[in-house]
């Protein structure tokens, strides 16, 4: 079964419905089935701020829903030292992202699906972009 990392804004596109995106996403879903999500616990942490500082708590419950059924990577040492290697590489990612794509390649997933077309020059055969 493939292992698919979602990037905070995928889940975004997902959860809050984007009317751009969000069929994009879920046909690429279909596409993809059976297959396993991923994401890290900062994921949650970007997807929830937003929500969060506008108030609205109906959103911040719809991302808790959704999200506590994906499969967790940890944010280990072995993530965090794959992280800063990403980082001195690739000044021009955020920390944040090397993040990601430091999770996604520790846990060994298949493809990391994301809409920030950078990411996709650091991690060209891991990379999916979505739309």
């Amino acid at each position: 079964m493939k292992t698919v990392y979602l990037d905070s804004c995928i889940v975004i596109y997902i959860v809050e419905e984007d009317p751009v995106y969000s069929p994009l996403v879920s046909s690429l879903i279909e596409e993809t089935s059976p297959a396993e999500f991923a994401i890290t616990e900062l994921v949650r942490f970007e997807c929830k701020v937003r929500p969060l500082r506008l108030r609205n708590t109906i959103i911040v419950e719809q991302f808790d829903r959704w999200l506590d059924d994906i499969f967790i990577i940890d944010l280990d040492r072995n993530v965090f030292d794959s992280a800063v290697e990403l980082r001195a590489a690739y000044p021009s990612i955020s920390t944040p992202d090397a993040l990601h794509l430091a999770a996604a390649k520790t846990a060994a997933c298949d493809e990391f699906w994301t809409n920030d077309q950078k990411l996709k020059t650091v991690m060209p055969d891991l990379v999916r972009l979505v739309g």
